[in-house]
């Protein structure tokens, strides 16, 4: 199956997403550290990338490309409706890269296209996934966001996989901050 056609397979999922948030509140978990210690009681809770293997979602917003192992690791219980995949790197084929391909039926694969426009309306060059995740969320529905866990590395993030310390160095997560900052509809939540 090529890109283009997992991309228009995948794009009836979007009115799909849209339609099931309802403009309910979301919440957009991060995953700089592990709160698997939380319970979530939210009517519509997303997860960034690794957060996932630390609870249920409905959302998974996922926006890394590493190795298969790496996808199952994070996997959680796997009981999320929706997965939304978007990387704009390489036009697009990092999305496809080392993805479960028995999760293809229920992930929206956000085109390259539309990572494009996000890039050139918010003027980040790299954004950090919960940028990608809360862009996404406050484009396309009316809702009410708030940001659990968000500290844009402020702090030396511990890889939640491999357990190695690293830094952002393609990102620049005051860009990020600045910008999420900007908008309406978004509130921090501390833990």
């Amino acid at each position: 199956m090529t890109l283009s056609s997992i991309l228009d397979n995948s794009s009836h999922l979007h009115n799909e997403i849209i339609n099931f948030v309802d403009n309910r509140p979301v919440l957009i978990v991060g995953s700089s550290k592990d709160i698997s210690h939380i319970k979530i009681d939210f009517p519509v809770v997303v997860r960034i990338n690794s957060s996932r293997r630390w609870g249920d979602c409905d959302i998974w917003f996922n926006n890394y490309c590493n190795g298969l192992q790496e996808h199952y690791n994070s996997s959680g219980s796997g009981e999320e409706k929706y997965i939304i995949r978007g990387n704009g790197d390489r036009e697009g084929s990092n999305m496809l890269r080392n993805y479960p391909p028995e999760w293809h039926n229920k992930t929206l694969f956000w085109h390259p296209a539309h990572w494009e426009t996000m890039v050139e309306e918010i003027e980040i060059p790299r954004p950090l996934t919960g940028t990608i995740a809360t862009y996404w969320f406050h484009k396309y529905t009316n809702s009410d966001i708030f940001l659990l866990n968000f500290d844009f590395y402020r702090t030396v993030k511990t890889h939640t996989i491999r357990g190695i310390k690293q830094p952002a160095p393609c990102h620049t997560p005051e860009l990020d901050e600045n910008w999420i900052a900007s908008l309406d509809r978004i509130q921090s939540v501390q833990t």
